[in-house]
């Protein structure tokens, strides 16, 4: 397998780390980089420098570029699954010329020999501008308000369907399938609701889930489609100034069931497994427990307590990661899931960003401005407990 490739970006602009051994010479691919991003598929990369926007395309281990496009101010930007599609995002301006504004929301085609625009908007909400695709690009949808517009194809001038709710606040189209769960506010003495469609047929959703008490709700897809976990948390409450969290569980088959957490303190973080069967929850007054659930909420396995509140599977779901950041010391602790034993316990001081590599064997840390005005650094560690490499940055 060939050995995946880092890319970091720092003042030093946009930098190329091969993670192979003795391969760790950088190549800087831009000196001034203000936004970078990756297709799912790591063949195309994204990135604006303050003048224009760059697409450009792996060629085996070549990089080359595939066009310009003239977004100078680009601040958030997404592929679609397969990386046909790339959606642009510049702040919202006005002007006394334009008081209403210029389109500053973009999608491209990127299938042919030259980039096509497919559609730009005037979006006001950053919040909202995020498009989303179902797996094969068959259906994009975007919310506006109160409603989420779905378009089929490339068409996206006029939308096949539309689903309005009330209060909508989010919405979330499954990595597989054709489902898609919305979360809409609750009112005076109304409770928050939850709940899934089957596109097309948005008339009534298959699977509701309602609660009270839920100031924020997010919404986090399995990878099989087969259900979500939700998570709602309050701004403040009786016991908390930071509010309380409460983690729940909805089904495709309309089953759900609430997480039963045996210890007082906030839910500091819950990812799923890529086997999709299962999910880690963080949570709990320090020190915290860790524990790892199946769909029917019922505990699996605890890997005791520690200061930690974050885990990461790697993409295998064969290794999870167990960390302390922010305020805490940096500790990690690798799991073998299947045999639910220790690996290794790895000391990542001041670290603000974890990943896992695609290959599953190595994880990268990195501390970064304004934890540290100095030293900053990013570091990878391999699986059998071996850093790779460290290289310090004056600033990141």
């Amino acid at each position: 397998m060939a050995a995946p490739t880092l890319a970091a970006r720092s003042t030093s602009g946009l930098e190329f780390f091969s993670l192979g051994e003795n391969e760790h010479q950088a190549q800087q691919v831009e000196s001034n980089c203000r936004l970078v991003s990756f297709s799912q598929d790591g063949t195309r990369l994204a990135v604006c420098n303050g003048q224009t926007t760059k697409i450009l395309s792996f060629a085996g281990s070549e990089l080359k570029e595939y066009c310009q496009l003239d977004h100078r101010r680009t601040s958030c930007c997404i592929f679609s699954p397969r990386g046909h599609c790339v959606a642009l995002y510049q702040p919202y301006v006005v002007s006394k010329d334009i008081p209403e504004g210029t389109p500053n929301m973009s999608v491209y085609d990127l299938r042919s020999d030259a980039p096509r625009l497919l559609k730009a908007w005037v979006q006001k909400k950053q919040a909202e501008w995020c498009p989303q695709w179902n797996e094969d690009e068959t259906v994009c949808a975007k919310q506006q308000g109160s409603t989420v517009n779905f378009f089929e194809g490339t068409n996206l001038d006029v939308p096949a369907h539309r689903l309005h709710l009330d209060q909508l606040k989010a919405f979330s189209i499954a990595p597989h399938g054709q489902h898609v769960a919305c979360s809409a506010a609750g009112g005076k003495d109304q409770p928050s609701t939850v709940r899934i469609f089957m596109y097309p047929g948005l008339e009534r959703p298959i699977a509701s889930k309602s609660f009270f008490q839920a100031d924020r709700i997010d919404m986090m897809w399995n990878c099989r489609a087969t259900g979500l976990i939700i998570s709602c948390s309050t701004e403040t409450s009786a016991d908390s100034y930071y509010g309380d969290t409460s983690l729940h569980y909805l089904g495709t088959d309309g089953e759900g069931f609430s997480v039963s957490l045996d210890k007082k303190g906030p839910v500091y973080h819950a990812e799923w497994s890529p086997n999709g069967r299962e999910f880690c929850v963080i949570y709990g007054h320090m020190p915290a427990k860790a524990v790892l659930f199946n769909t029917h909420c019922e505990p699996v396995f605890q890997f005791g307590t520690g200061p930690r509140n974050i885990a990461h599977f790697n993409p295998h779901g064969s290794l999870l990661a167990i960390a302390g950041f922010g305020n805490l010391r940096g500790s990690i602790e690798v799991w073998d899931v299947t045999r639910k034993s220790l690996v290794t316990r790895v000391d990542a001081p001041d670290t603000t960003h974890f990943m896992w590599s695609p290959d599953g064997e190595r994880f990268v840390t990195a501390t970064t401005t304004p934890r540290l005005r100095i030293a900053q650094q990013k570091e990878t560690t391999s699986q059998e407990d071996q850093t790779d490499y460290r290289r310090a940055q004056r600033r990141a």
